[in-house]
């Protein structure tokens, strides 16, 4: 199934960035997001010639949209010290036309902290170094769906698992 018909699809989205003291900050964003097939996949029945259902989306949420997503960030950044705490959040997904397999919503967190030398740090001046821990949690889950298409019903899918905690370390000058 490639092309299925008329689909409906309305949503909101805000973005929201607030500085509580000039070094701290807050970011969030959401949308909210709500597709659904109009029609059912329609074929002609060889011996009647008569239409017939060949797969029922009537109704049904399209495939790998998620109906909330959310993302918030706090910051404090002085200029030298840097830190970071962020969670990226997201519901089920389905991955057939007809909605009888998903994976699991999921929620990511995200930290960094680091620090960035200035005039007083002699030699220093203009390096930083910054660490940054993505997937604190290290949550299993699948973050891509759909690579290879879609089925119309079934467990038949490309699932792509998500990546696991992982630690970076970034040393950095300016010029």
């Amino acid at each position: 199934l490639q092309n299925v018909g008329d689909v409906r699809n309305y949503g909101v989205e805000f973005t929201m960035l607030y500085k509580f003291m000039p070094a701290v900050s807050f970011f969030t964003s959401y949308a909210f997001n709500h597709s659904e097939y109009r029609d059912n996949v329609m074929g002609v029945d060889p011996v009647t010639k008569l239409p017939v259902i060949v797969t029922a989306t009537k109704g049904k949420t399209v495939v790998d949209s998620p109906k909330h997503m959310l993302k918030g960030e706090l910051v404090y950044d002085d200029g030298h010290l840097l830190a970071r705490a962020g969670v990226d959040y997201m519901t089920k997904r389905f991955f057939t036309y007809t909605n009888d397999k998903s994976v699991p919503g999921r929620a990511i967190v995200d930290v960094t902290l680091g620090y960035r030398f200035g005039e007083e740090a002699g030699f220093l001046k203009g390096w930083a170094i910054e660490g940054s821990i993505t997937n604190l949690t290290d949550k299993r889950y699948v973050s891509t769906i759909g690579s290879n298409g879609f089925t119309a019903s079934g467990d038949n899918q490309t699932l792509l698992a998500g990546a696991p905690r992982q630690l970076f370390v970034t040393i950095k000058h300016g010029f």
